[in-house]
């Protein structure tokens, strides 16, 4: 990815022929941080969209389980969009990273790696508020 806070990880997927795919995913290793949360994100129409937030503190790895959607990530001057669509490939979203996701494939499933549990205080909901937080919090 070009934006800043932003990586790709890669998976181990073990084809395992008539017994199908293994997906391997271990924390601290392939997720690079202590699993705390985890999300199942399935079902969503084709024409709604998911995220439009960024976090103070979360640390987060997104992978597209099955199916595809569009991913858009903004460090605040770089902007980018990725298509989600190998589950053998993450995108890592550090914090001060405003995302997106949208497009979903009716057969969408997405699971999320978070470092942190729930706290809506860290989150940033309002684009102009992320933008004043990462201006104050370089």
């Amino acid at each position: 990815p070009k934006t800043k806070h932003t990586s790709v990880i890669e998976f181990k997927l073990v084809d395992g022929g008539h017994k199908g795919i293994l997906h391997v995913a271990e924390a601290e290793k392939d997720i690079p941080f202590p699993v705390r949360r985890t999300m199942v994100i399935s079902g969503v129409s084709a024409e709604a969209s998911r995220g439009a937030h960024a976090h103070k503190k979360v640390d987060q790895v997104i992978v597209p389980l099955r199916g595809s959607f569009l991913l858009g990530i903004d460090d605040g001057e770089t902007k980018q969009e990725i298509v989600m669509d190998n589950p053998a490939l993450g995108i890592r979203l550090l914090p001060k990273l405003w995302h997106t996701m949208s497009n979903f494939s009716p057969d969408a499933v997405v699971l999320v790696f978070c470092d942190q549990h729930h706290d809506e205080a860290e989150y940033l909901r309002d684009y102009e508020d992320f933008l004043d937080y990462i201006r104050n919090n370089p």
